[in-house]
């Protein structure tokens, strides 16, 4: 594994302020250091020369950092990979649209901040971590709190199991440093944004590096589980899988999409689903409608990817469907909450009716084809739906309620009416007709009768960004 500390204690970001006006918590500052994490011996730091960061570092102690130079000034390498992608994340996360993480330079004199107001990342040796983001000095503003802080990283990524200790420092100080920037909304923002986010950020900024996709099965094998109800403990990879939410949100909705939501939970707006239907129901749509279609572009990865979804969609991982029974009168129930996800396939070559009962106020379904084993994504339908062959079945949350929502999944024989008689009179003799439910090969799935889906054909009016291969 590559990054120990997401398991370990990377969600550390979520640390108490501090409400001291007189903050003394960094590796500099002897027994207060955040986490027991003090330097021993003479601390050296170096200001890179865009002037927005401060690495810090020793020699001698148990936080020693590799002296090893390639530089003319002399610099550490380690160090000066850590100020340089620092910088790229400080300029490339404001070109995204996102306000800039908050500085330390208007501490009183008491205070720790390193001097001056750079953000400052101190090199560490962590135990089991990779990377931390500690807040100090916060601030209530209407319902948000805002905090600056500082970093700790790991001293040597490449000793921690990463390819290169520019790889580490761009999945780890890109990581910790959108923390900051989060910091500088609210503090209090739901984890499992906070770490979803963070590592689409990270994605922004660096197309070539896995770390989202590297989480995503945590989150996929737990389709069922509302997206905000991660499980205990802060190790959980489903924090970090949750990245598949604001990807989602970027190439259906715009990657403003994810920006406006962020300003709104600084705005007071919060919890995180409140805030993004808010900002969904602006942009002309739902909450409720876009996760049918996030739930829908999920059963759209791996080998059932086809067009239309996730641009990397055959990359990822798959979510777990069950099997429906075959049959006129066969019959599926169960119990779900929030906004969750189930999937089942349906393979009987017969014409059947889907119907879902249930309140339709919590939990709403998608029937989509399945060709070729591909999933059609342009030929999904809401439920009741007539549906012949291979497809699958998406049930899908519309309400972030906890209580307990019953449904049940019925098949029936489809009703087909006959075509009209004709009446006379001055038709010219001629016959009008139905639709009919058509019968395809029992290898496809044929949908009629119902509009299709807006949400799952919608896209943003921004085309894709090119990734780096």
């Amino acid at each position: 594994m590559k990054r120990l500390a997401i398991f370990a204690l990377v969600s550390a970001w979520a640390q108490a302020a501090s409400a001291e006006e007189c903050s003394q918590n960094r590796p500099t500052d002897g027994a207060t250091a955040y986490g027991g994490y003090v330097y021993e011996g003479a601390a050296k730091s170096w200001a890179t020369p865009e002037g927005n960061a401060r690495v810090w570092w020793v020699e001698t102690g148990a936080h020693a950092a590799p002296t090893f130079s390639s530089r003319t000034d002399g610099v550490p390498d380690v160090v000066a990979i850590v100020g340089e992608v620092l910088e790229q994340a400080v300029a490339g996360y404001q070109k995204l649209g996102f306000e800039p993480a908050l500085r330390d330079g208007d501490y009183p004199s008491c205070a720790s901040n390193g001097g001056d107001g750079r953000y400052d990342v101190y090199l560490v040796a962590f135990k089991g971590a990779d990377g931390v983001t500690a807040n100090e000095r916060c601030t209530t503003v209407g319902t948000a709190q805002r905090c600056p802080g500082f970093m700790l990283v790991d001293r040597n990524f490449k000793a921690r199991g990463y390819d290169s200790q520019r790889e580490g420092a761009e999945t780890v100080v890109a990581h910790e440093y959108f923390h900051m920037v989060q910091n500088a909304y609210d503090v209090g923002m739901d984890r499992w944004w906070a770490e979803g986010t963070a590592q689409w950020a990270v994605k922004q900024l660096y197309p070539a590096n896995g770390d989202l996709e590297r989480f995503l099965p945590s989150f996929f094998a737990e389709s069922g589980r509302p997206i905000d109800t991660p499980p205990a403990g802060v190790t959980s990879g489903f924090l970090y899988g949750a990245a598949i939410w604001p990807v989602f949100l970027h190439q259906h909705r715009g990657k403003e999409t994810v920006t406006s939501v962020m300003a709104a939970l600084g705005a007071g707006k919060g919890p995180v689903l409140a805030a993004t239907d808010g900002v969904l129901v602006g942009a002309g749509t739902s909450l409720a409608d876009e996760f049918a279609a996030f739930a829908t572009w999920n059963a759209a990865t791996g080998s059932r990817a086809s067009s239309g979804g996730y641009a990397d969609a055959a990359k990822y991982p798959m979510v777990n469907v069950e099997e429906f029974p075959d049959g006129e009168t066969a019959e599926l129930s169960g119990i779900t909450a929030g906004f969750a996800s189930r999937y089942y396939r349906l393979a009987d070559p017969s014409p059947r009716t889907i119907t879902l009962t249930t309140d339709d106020t919590r939990l709403g379904g998608v029937a989509v084809p399945l060709e070729d084993g591909k999933v059609a994504l342009s030929k999904a339908v809401p439920l009741p739906a007539s549906v012949q062959g291979e497809a699958i079945v998406v049930l899908a949350g519309r309400s972030s309620k906890k209580t307990d929502v019953r449904w049940a999944l019925r098949a029936s024989v489809p009703v087909v009416e006959p075509p009209p008689q004709a009446t006379g009179g001055d038709d010219d003799g001629g016959c009008t007709f139905t639709e009919r439910a058509p019968h395809g090969a029992a290898a496809s799935a044929a949908f009629v009768g119902v509009a299709l889906l807006s949400a799952l054909v919608r896209r943003a009016r921004a085309p894709r960004p090119s990734r780096r291969r």
